[in-house]
């Protein structure tokens, strides 16, 4: 049971490398295409918002981990600890930065409920699983 939720895992972070690798290729001309010209200080926002599709794609199956070895009440407190991390973050951010920074606080955040989904499940139950 734990090599199936390790493996479904890296499957869906290796999705997300994928999409951040095709969003960064193909993101600009999809939107170009899409909504005509683009201010310039989209672009890097548009960048900074792909590469957060790795970060993502490793904390958001988090949520479904929690649930598929039977402890939805943990993972109702990461999803609550994600929604406070993400607004404190905007908060900092979004004021000094602009659209910069409510990127950066959005990637930021995943990157950080990442590592933490990572360290909440081995520490309090994957390593358990695998006794």
């Amino acid at each position: 049971r734990l090599r199936r939720i390790l493996f479904a895992t890296t499957a869906v972070l290796a999705a997300g490398g994928a999409c951040a690798a095709v969003a960064l290729r193909a993101g600009e001309p999809s939107v170009r295409a899409g909504f005509g010209d683009l201010p310039a200080g989209a672009i890097p926002v548009l960048r900074l918002l792909a590469l957060g599709l790795v970060p993502i794609f490793a904390s958001v199956p988090a949520g479904y981990l929690f649930t598929a070895i039977g402890q939805q009440r943990d993972g109702m407190v990461f999803s609550f600890v994600q929604a406070v991390v993400t607004v404190a973050l905007l908060l900092v951010f979004t004021p000094r930065a602009g659209a910069m920074g409510t990127a950066g606080a959005l990637v930021a955040a995943q990157a950080v409920m990442a590592v933490l989904a990572v360290v909440w499940l081995d520490v309090r139950h994957l390593a358990r699983l695998a006794r």
